[in-house]
């Protein structure tokens, strides 16, 4: 799979069109905010972060620019911009705005401190009421975070924490009950607007990094198993994560780090629920050692 099919919604502060390895894998989406690009196709943050997370889901080798590949470079992004800053609110809307425009995988690469507003609860319940995958990113703590940022922190959302090279915990990533996956983490290069790097790449460290390379790993599976629902899609990412940490579910690595190959090829049960949303003891799931 290379996730030919699959609409990826990136809520951030914008996407550049100009960038090379992007050329051709927008959609128009959406801007929230009046700051905001109404199409989502200007990358309003600094550091080029919107950018650099849709090339992470599906950048695509270009001619005359560095190598560099996304994990589901047949996909397409969907831009939802916040504009310059992003606040709950805007957060809840741009989740509306993306699945009215169609996106059946959203990457969340922000988050606040605290409990989700009840605001971003019903955005998210919307979104899996129409059998959309919602990724996030847990946190980081330099940023000053300590505990999982929502929206990642709702039950139902793939919250996903950072995992280094050599398939430990990166410690700049906060941890908690709430931690679903981990995936790679630190020392990430993706495409950046040229304002940001001349060559129009970057390297950068967080858990940004991590919940889009889940996106990009939902995208294949939704692409490859057009059959499965969210709750199955999400029971895969689950079920053949590689366990890390502790056995079983921890706080560190959640099910363990995302294993692209397992997830496409491994036989997995069928579930009929969501295995996010099952009710959770001390431990974690029900059945969970």
């Amino acid at each position: 799979s290379q996730g030919a099919g699959a609409v990826v919604a990136v809520i951030d502060r914008g996407v550049d069109s100009t960038t090379p390895h992007l050329r051709g894998q927008l959609v128009r989406g959406a801007g929230v905010g009046p700051d905001a690009a109404t199409d989502g196709w200007r990358d309003d943050d600094p550091d080029g972060h919107g950018t650099a997370m849709a090339g992470l889901i599906a950048g695509r080798a270009a001619d005359g620019a560095p190598e560099v590949r996304g994990i589901a470079p047949a996909a397409r992004i969907l831009p939802i911009s916040t504009g310059v800053e992003a606040d709950s609110a805007e957060v809840a809307v741009a989740i509306h705005r993306a699945i009215d425009l169609g996106a059946g995988v959203i990457s969340l690469s922000l988050g606040s401190a605290g409990d989700a507003t009840a605001d971003e609860r019903k955005a998210v319940a919307f979104a899996l009421a129409h059998d959309v995958v919602v990724v996030a990113s847990a946190g980081n703590t330099d940023t000053g975070d300590t505990d999982i940022n929502s929206p990642a922190n709702i039950p139902g959302v793939v919250a996903v924490t950072g995992s280094t090279a050599q398939g430990g915990f990166w410690r700049g990533s906060v941890q908690g009950a709430q931690a679903v996956i981990a995936a790679p983490a630190p020392g990430i290069r993706a495409p950046v607007p040229t304002r940001v790097s001349p060559d129009g790449l970057d390297t950068g460290s967080g858990t940004s990094n991590s919940a889009a390379i889940v996106a990009g790993v939902v995208a294949l599976i939704r692409s490859a198993r057009p059959e499965l629902d969210a709750p199955n899609v999400i029971e895969r990412l689950l079920a053949t994560a590689r366990d890390a940490g502790p056995r079983g579910r921890d706080v560190e690595f959640g099910f363990g780090i995302v294993d692209p190959v397992a997830a496409l090829t491994r036989p997995v049960p069928v579930v009929t629920s969501n295995p996010l949303l099952a009710a959770p003891t001390r431990w974690g799931a029900p059945g969970q050692p």
